[in-house]
């Protein structure tokens, strides 16, 4: 019969906590136990089967049985302890990740709070400060455009934004859907929507019958002339 000690510890380990490297090493005890079981009931079984080492055949025959029952009383366990040492590498896995997942949390909020705080103040400064350029090159560009001719280019003041920053750089609103920070929307000049006036009046629907008419009128004319040639 299976060691009763052995027998209450696999009965501790499914049915009480229990930490997975002990319960790596009490399986790899059943393991053990259960080969010498098979070692001792194959050897029973030989020695059951001679008369004259075993001449009882009924003390024979139960010591086969017990033999062959506590192999296999044993061997039915490895799956479960094996079975739950998954669900306790599981709940170990999942405590060490709880224990990074808290104080990383409170990390990544307070982050987040200054995230909020200081992109949204920077993110101003930056626009205020690319829409001063912006408007300061302007002016050094109608003031170069307007120079006297005697004031060639080497008397033109340069750009502040030479690179051309300010067109590459994006600033997106934290909140979605909200209008950019950066850059401003674009001014649009009514002009392009003005509607287009021709001083060309519509040919209209017959236009067809009045190209055919000019060109019989030109070539009357053109007869015309060559008649009183």
């Amino acid at each position: 019969m299976p060691a009763p000690a052995l027998e209450k510890k696999i009965a501790d380990a499914l049915t009480k906590p229990i930490a997975s490297d002990a319960l790596q090493t009490l399986i790899a005890e059943v393991e053990a136990a259960v080969a010498t079981a098979t070692a001792t009931a194959e050897q029973v079984a030989k020695e059951a089967l001679d008369v004259t080492a075993s001449p009882d055949a009924k003390l024979a025959f139960e010591r086969v049985m017990e033999a062959d029952f506590t192999g296999k009383r044993l061997r039915v366990c490895i799956p479960r302890l094996h079975a739950r040492l998954n669900e306790v590498l599981d709940a170990e896995a999942v405590q060490r990740w709880l224990n990074e997942y808290g104080p990383l949390q409170l990390q990544r909020d307070a982050l987040a709070e200054r995230f909020r705080e200081d992109y949204a103040r920077l993110a101003n400064e930056m626009a205020s400060l690319l829409a001063s350029v912006a408007a300061m090159d302007e002016a050094v560009h109608n003031l170069n455009a307007a120079a006297p001719p005697s004031r060639g280019v080497s008397y033109h003041l340069d750009h502040v934004d030479a690179a051309s920053i300010g067109e590459k750089v994006q600033l997106p609103a934290l909140q979605p859907g909200a209008r950019a920070i950066w850059p401003p929307p674009r001014r649009v000049d009514p002009s392009y929507f003005a509607p287009i006036v021709s001083n060309i009046g519509s040919p209209g629907g017959d236009w067809w019958k009045q190209a055919q008419q000019r060109q019989q009128a030109l070539l009357e004319r053109a007869e015309r002339e060559a008649a009183t040639r």
